[in-house]
This record gives C-alpha cells, structure tokens and sequence, in this order.
C-alpha cells in the first residue's frame, strides 16, 4: 500500500493479516499482540522488533529490538532470543529499552549464563523519550514517552524523503532539468511519521504527546472494549479503555489506528461488533480503526 489512497478496511487487513503481515508501504509489519500473554511486533524488512514477549523464530534475525518495558508478555522472549543468536553465531544485534531495564536484564543474562554454562554475548541499551536510533539512511526510530505502571516508552519509525523544494513545485520537467544542469539544490529531505508503536500505557500517550496523532499508522494499545471493565479500572492498571480512544478520534489526523493488546475477555468478533455499532459500519470514524488479529 503506497502513502496515498483509501485508507484499509478491517476485511484487507484480515486478509494480510492471514499471511502475517501488515503493508506500510514499502514496509511490512509482523506479529501479535494479546493483553498477559505475548506482544511482538517486527519489520522484516528494517530487521528490527517492538517488545519480545516470546522468540518466534523469524525474530532471530533482526538486529535492532525496541523493548516498550520489562512485563513478561513484552519481554520474556529476551533471553531466549539471545541464545538462539549464539546458537547462529549471530552478534550483530542490539536492544534497546528504558534505562531502568539495562542493569537488572544484564544480571539476569549473567546468571542464565552460568546456569545453562554458555558464554552468551548481548547488547542492551538503555535509551530515554527523545533519543533515536538510525536504522538505515532512510529510516529511523524515536523513543516517546508513554504512561504504564512501569517505566515505559513507545517508538515512533520516520522516513526520510526527498521533495522538491516549495519554490520550485509545479514546474515543468524541462526547467527542472534545467535547474538541476545549473546545480541548483531542488530537493530537501522532509521526515514522515510513517508509524508509532504504544507499548502498555495509559491514555496520556496520546494527550501529552499530540505529534503522534498524526502517524500514518499508529499501533495502539486497547486493552479493553466494554464495560467487563470500567475506564477507571482500566486506568488503574494503566491501560487505555475504548471508551478513551473514542473521545481522542477526531484529534487523528493519519490513516489507521491499529488497536491491539486486547484482554483475553474479549473475542476478535466482538471487539469489531463493537465498533460496528458504537462508530457505524460504513463510517469514515470505523474506518480509521483496525484491530490487529488475536
């Protein structure tokens, strides 16, 4: 799916989503995510990974994991990941996470180490809201800061392109070739907020930090759907309710919120009848929010 166009409807995403994966583009994104049991999240394509709840073996070859926080159904999958690399001979790779997850996940590492008596190699990082990894030329991640009971942190992907400079849009082919014989600089490079992932968190991910309501796909925790739980008790234990999300809609401005991270109270069928009903099946609201398969 290029950047312009309609935006998915849940019956496209369901379809990709049986072949595991999403299209963003000229990227894809891969994964699960399921409230208590396994969140991750990768792009083959940029060999990088949001949270590892479990080690699939398609993660194995990535380089750069984002870690959201230390709850086991988003980190859990750390060391084993590890020792399938040592098993590959794979050193290449790095994790990065908040900066309280670093010292305790270096001994965890060290005591697993001397149990299973491997000489295991890892690299965490801890990283702060603000701090960014370059991925590639074209792409990079940005951490933000996000609202759980724990530390935590989201992350945002930019895309680097080039665009001709205002003062030169709407020539002519040939005076731009003309231009460019001359050696005028007609290009700049313009970032796109191409994708944010949430972790767990509250609703003030997106209140207290409005520019990533304007992702062009924003993956979006949604823990509950209903009223099996109230927004306060969501709240509680710092999580976003429907309910929330809902209230904040009109505020986004990219093309889908990908909802995930669903308790196992709630089915699939359910949470999409819900949105029927509540947004109307055929409106442009509806169409804004996709559920991510679980």
């Amino acid at each position: 799916m290029s950047f312009t166009g309609k935006r998915k409807t849940q019956a496209d995403f369901v379809q990709q989503a049986d072949l595991s994966q999403i299209s963003l583009g000229a990227i894809h994104l891969k994964g699960i995510s399921i409230a208590g049991v396994n969140t991750h999240l990768s792009i083959p394509e940029l060999k990088c990974c949001f949270d590892v709840g479990y080690s699939h073996p398609s993660l194995a070859s990535h380089k750069s994991y984002f870690i959201t926080h230390a709850h086991m159904d988003h980190a859990a999958g750390i060391p084993y990941l590890i020792s399938n690399k040592a098993l590959n001979k794979l050193t290449d790779f790095c994790f990065y996470m908040p900066v309280n997850m670093k010292a305790p996940l270096d001994r965890i590492m060290k005591e697993w180490a001397l149990l299973e008596g491997h000489d295991y190699k890892w690299n965490f990082q801890g990283i702060c809201p603000g701090d960014e990894v370059i991925l590639s030329a074209e792409y990079k991640v940005r951490a933000v800061k996000s609202f759980h009971r724990v530390q935590s942190q989201a992350y945002s992907l930019y895309r680097t392109k080039k665009q001709l400079k205002a003062e030169y849009q709407g020539l002519g082919s040939k005076e731009i070739v003309a231009l460019k014989k001359q050696g005028e600089r007609i290009e700049e490079e313009v970032e796109h907020l191409l994708l944010t992932v949430s972790g767990d968190t509250k609703i003030e991910f997106l209140t207290q930090n409005p520019e990533v309501l304007s992702s062009e796909y924003l993956v979006l925790e949604c823990t509950y759907a209903s009223d099996v739980k109230s927004v306060e008790s969501c709240r509680e234990w710092g999580h976003i309710h429907l309910e929330e999300i809902l209230k904040i809609l009109p505020q986004f401005s990219g093309r889908n919120i990908i909802l995930k991270h669903f308790s196992r109270r709630h089915s699939l069928q359910e949470v999409l009848g819900i949105l029927d009903q509540r947004l109307g099946k055929e409106s442009e609201d509806r169409e804004k929010l996709l559920v991510l398969p679980f």
